[in-house]
């Protein structure tokens, strides 16, 4: 059975030709290991924060003027930076979701940050592509948990993995996807 999300020419097999001493799943994918998913996180998280951070020090800069507060006054100008901030919060997490289900819910199953590192998502049970439901799922529990008082959902949810026999995170388990390498194109 051919599968759009493998290489051309390659089927999907239920043996695994994983190397040993790898992680599979039911399937024979070889599961992502936790420092690839890590860096994969943070290189997405990077590409908004970058932006976001730069924003933030604008708005900061344009709240300092003195041109400005002489402009609107000092307690208008202190709302306004008080909205700004909110509104780049906001998009920020927007932007966020739907980059995560957008890319996540695709064919690939890969953010940038997953596609250098050669991981994708799929569904457990298939290995097919996630779909946009699951991957909304998904990256709402990821962004619940990451909400939690002190960070401690988001920290439980990330290191997860390193106990999980499927090396799947809280928000994994719950949308029903694990995280799995790519499989490599043989070369002639």
């Amino acid at each position: 059975m051919t599968e759009p999300w493998l290489p051309q020419g390659s089927t999907r097999s239920h043996a695994s030709t994983a190397p040993p001493g790898t992680t599979t799943d039911q399937l024979g994918r070889t599961l992502s290991a936790w420092p690839k998913r890590l860096v994969a996180h943070f290189v997405d998280l990077a590409i908004f924060l970058v932006p976001f951070l730069a924003a933030s020090v604008v708005t900061g800069n344009v709240v300092r003027s003195s041109e400005a507060t002489e402009a609107v006054g000092a307690e208008s100008l202190w709302a306004l930076a008080v909205f700004a901030r909110l509104s780049l919060v906001v998009a920020l997490g927007a932007s966020l979701l739907v980059y995560s289900v957008v890319l996540h819910g695709g064919e690939r199953g890969q953010t940038l940050g997953k596609r250098l590192m050669g991981v994708q998502v799929r569904d457990t049970l298939t290995g097919d592509r996630l779909g946009y439901r699951k991957a909304l799922l998904r990256t709402f529990v990821q962004m619940l948990l990451g909400g939690f008082p002190g960070r401690l959902g988001m920290i439980l949810d990330g290191i997860w993995p390193l106990w999980d026999p499927q090396r799947r995170t809280l928000h994994d388990k719950a949308a029903g996807s694990v995280v799995v390498d790519v499989p490599r194109s043989p070369r002639s």
